[in-house]
């Protein structure tokens, strides 16, 4: 691979490094404030026990009680202790993702593309978007071929500007979540600690579900960068054994495939979401454009009634207005009866 594409292999190894690195920091941390903190939740988790035995609200038995302390004790272990963390979950978290697309980059490396042959110890997607700077390359020299080639020139700068635009977004995408992951990671020893009692397993819940989705979301972009090279592949060899001089035929598939991976890329938080439950990532607006939307409803509601309520008032008899209505009503009935 081209010596300049190795930026995005420094990034995503860096980033790898110094997320670890933190996660270890952050998690250690908040493990001492934890070990500080679970004393008093045990004791208020077994007093509240002993209080709902006695109430007769809960019935006692050796397994339940042996169940109920081997999770206390299951969860006070892993919310303080790094190592039992690393090697269960985060390497979990960590491996699954990448191994997904190592093992999809292996299944297509054969088709004689520039995956093919590769040695290095680069994650799968590092691999694709380092092909795709080099594919987009090989696109330029192609069209953009002689001294005063401006047209030729111009398209050429215009695919590699397209191309580099797709793997910023694809690299970025990727990124953020490994980014949200590391940070999920960080929190591990808050939320573990919080499954002691039934009424916080809520946010535990919560916990796990983000970092399913944010596992979900690595995956799907990674499989599907795997899909869209293989769509480039494709479209550089049709192009190239199409018997053609334009050089807008050439290069067109190339640009169409990669404009549709910067629209798709927008849509896989959402399947995520959908696979997993829950939010998409990305969504954050939707608390807020919600909350001005009940405001706008109740403001509306409110100017309806006190409108209503002012109409009311506006029309309201006062009591002149009935002692002269009274008045007219008896003129009116005397001189009605003043005619018999």
């Amino acid at each position: 691979m081209a010596t300049s594409t190795t930026i995005i292999s420094d990034i995503f190894a860096k980033l790898d490094s110094v997320g670890e690195t933190f996660i270890s920091n952050a998690y250690e941390g908040l493990a001492l404030q934890v070990n500080v903190v679970f004393g008093s939740m045990l004791t208020l988790y077994v007093v509240w026990w002993g209080y709902m035995i006695l109430a007769g609200r809960e019935g006692f038995s050796v397994p339940d009680a042996a169940w109920k302390l081997g999770r206390a004790f299951f969860i006070y272990f892993m919310a303080t202790n790094w190592s039992a963390f690393s090697t269960t979950i985060y390497k979990l978290v960590q491996t699954v993702p990448n191994l997904i697309s190592d093992t999809i980059i292996k299944a297509i490396a054969g088709s004689g593309g520039i995956l093919d042959g590769g040695s290095d110890d680069s994650t799968g997607v590092v691999r694709i978007l380092d092909a795709v700077f080099e594919t987009a390359g090989k696109v330029y020299e192609q069209v953009a071929t002689g001294t005063f080639e401006f047209v030729g020139a111009l398209i050429g700068a215009i695919v590699f500007v397209i191309a580099m635009l797709f793997i910023a977004i694809a690299a970025a995408a990727i990124l953020a979540a490994k980014l949200m992951l590391f940070i999920t990671l960080a929190l591990a020893p808050v939320f573990i600690i919080l499954a002691l009692y039934r009424w916080t397993f809520r946010f535990t819940d919560g916990w796990l579900t983000l970092m399913a989705n944010l596992m979900v979301m690595q995956t799907l972009m990674m499989t599907f960068l795997a899909f869209l090279y293989q769509l480039i592949e494709l479209a550089i060899n049709t192009a190239t054994n199409t018997a053609t001089e334009s050089k807008l035929s050439y290069v067109a598939p190339f640009v169409i495939v990669c404009l549709l991976g910067i629209v798709v890329f927008r849509f896989i938080p959402m399947f995520s979401a959908a696979i997993v439950g829950g939010s998409p990532i990305g969504q954050g607006d939707t608390a807020y454009s919600g909350g001005l939307e009940s405001y706008g409803r109740a403001k509306r509601q409110y100017t309806g009634r006190a409108k209503i309520l002012s109409d009311g008032l506006g029309r309201r008899r006062t009591s002149s207005d009935v002692r002269s209505a009274r008045a007219r009503a008896i003129q009116r009935e005397t001189e009605r009866n003043g005619q018999f």
